[in-house]
């Protein structure tokens, strides 16, 4: 959690000093965002099962246990 809030302050950070940057991220933005319009509904559905998926990897990823702490 502390990880995900320092990486979002640092990226805040970023694109308060540098106009250029935050132009660039503004502009993808406003792309991504006309896309998904032009594709719907099957855009949003694609997002939904491609976070679906991310969210079930990072879970499962997290149950495999990482060894019983004997040396082989």
């Amino acid at each position: 959690m502390i990880r995900a809030l320092s990486i979002g302050g640092m990226t805040g950070g970023f694109l308060m000093i540098s106009p250029g940057l935050r132009g660039h991220v503004i502009n993808l933005y406003s792309i991504l965002v006309t896309t998904l319009n032009d594709f719907s509904p099957w855009s949003y559905i694609a997002i939904g099962v491609l976070i679906f998926v991310m969210l079930t990897m990072e879970l499962y990823r997290h149950a495999i246990p990482r060894g019983s702490g004997v040396p082989k």
